[in-house]
């Protein structure tokens, strides 16, 4: 019986790009001691100076543990600094530092390099249509995830 294309699994295809793609990045940015995970908060906090550590939760979908342990990391590095809000002395405002913003060029190029990698065999037509409907499937899946988040996070809760 031949295998159709419905038949593969998109979540382990993505799931071994993601692996792969996370090697490669954590291998050239570990000589600045910023994890793979981490490359994420800094180019957040470059695309949007001043984001509370919530914002980075949500806007990066990571539970609030995980980002508060990779940010203090962050912080202990030098990459990022908190800041008092000037109205609200209970959040923190996070910024990057003059490392952090040194490390960023750094980062896009890591990902210009992922991004060769992963289309060295594509024409640059296939490039476009490959970046096309994989917006598409973020979109899908986005739409999806933001439809059912509450009902998974009252459940979490629930289990609590």
């Amino acid at each position: 019986m031949k295998r159709t294309n419905r038949d593969r699994s998109l979540g382990k295809t993505f799931n071994h790009i993601s692996r792969n793609i996370h090697w490669v990045v954590k291998h050239q940015l570990e000589r600045y001691g910023v994890g793979s995970g981490q490359h994420f908060f800094l180019f957040l906090l470059d695309q949007s100076p001043g984001i509370t550590q919530n914002e980075v939760s949500r806007k990066t979908n990571i539970d609030k543990a995980t980002a508060a342990k990779g940010l203090a990391k962050l912080d202990l590095q030098g990459y990022i600094k908190r800041v008092p809000d000037t109205e609200d002395r209970r959040l923190r405002r996070l910024y990057l530092t003059e490392k952090g913003k040194e490390i960023i060029p750094k980062i896009k190029e890591s990902l210009a390099q992922v991004t060769e990698i992963c289309s060295a065999d594509l024409s640059e037509k296939e490039l476009e249509v490959l970046f096309s409907l994989l917006d598409k499937v973020e979109s899908s899946l986005s739409t999806y995830v933001d439809s059912h988040i509450t009902s998974f996070l009252s459940i979490d809760k629930e289990r609590l």
